[in-house]
């Protein structure tokens, strides 16, 4: 290997504790608002689901890039998300699955945890939160210190009304700094329909086949920038540590 490469990327990933929480919704509806304010953005997906990247690329105009730890070892992981950073002032990043489902039912390898600690990326978790209250703190506990390097940074609150936010903001935030956790609540979504994607047994339906989707993103986009505390998501963003990574020579063909 060749002599360590060292850059500084503002870079974020969209993570939940299982499927169908919304992170494609939301994760969308983020490219958009950063689209829309002039921010050159990419997009990448963990694992090798092939459909969430066509949704990035609905909004972006340009390909997303899978990152997988089954198919790519850690160097090599890290080498392709330089190089597809290269030139981006934000990477978004939407995880798979839940945070730390793995390759098997008892393995966090190759999981959305697995990514995030091998590229350093600070998380935001996406919480359904409709019919909880302070259970919630018990699952925001458990899933912030699974692991010592969960790198969960911050918190947004899914399916919840915009008068209990309030409230259960602040009781998420004090109850976790009680337990000695810095991790911030940066917003809600609220029950709407421009967060419900139209799915089947294999997954969600292609962009091409749900009507309307531009104008669903675009809907999205406009709920996000009012619920959302797009400040912070930002600053965690920037709070990525320097990325270090050591380019893996092509092997010469014999």
């Amino acid at each position: 290997m060749t002599g360590a490469q060292k850059k500084k990327i503002r870079r974020i990933m969209i993570a939940a504790p299982k499927s169908g929480s919304g992170k494609t919704t939301i994760t969308c509806g983020l490219l958009q608002i950063f689209k829309e304010n002039g921010e050159d953005i990419s997009s990448c997906k963990c694992g090798p689901d092939y459909i969430d990247p066509m949704f990035h690329r609905e909004v972006l105009g340009i390909d997303s890039e899978n990152l997988d730890l089954y198919f790519c070892d850690r160097e090599r992981l890290k080498e392709r998300f330089m190089h597809h950073a290269e030139g981006a002032e934000l990477v978004v990043t939407e995880g798979v699955m839940g945070y730390y489902d793995g390759i098997s039912l008892d393995s966090d390898q190759a999981s959305t945890y697995d990514v995030a600690r091998t590229l350093g990326l600070p998380v935001i978790l996406v919480v359904p939160a409709r019919g909880m209250a302070s259970t919630i703190l018990a699952v925001l506990k458990g899933m912030i210190e699974y692991r010592n390097d969960s790198n969960i940074r911050g918190i947004i609150l899914n399916r919840i009304s915009p008068m209990l936010y309030p409230k259960m903001k602040k009781m998420i935030e004090e109850g976790l700094q009680t337990m000695g956790f810095q991790v911030q609540v940066v917003g809600y979504v609220p029950e709407e329909d421009a967060f419900h994607l139209e799915s089947r047994h294999l997954g969600l339906m292609l962009p091409e086949e749900i009507g309307n989707l531009g104008k669903q993103i675009d809907r999205a986009a406009e709920i996000l920038t009012e619920t959302l505390d797009m400040e912070s998501v930002l600053k965690i963003a920037w709070e990525a540590k320097e990325m270090e990574y050591h380019p893996v020579k092509a092997k010469q063909e014999a």
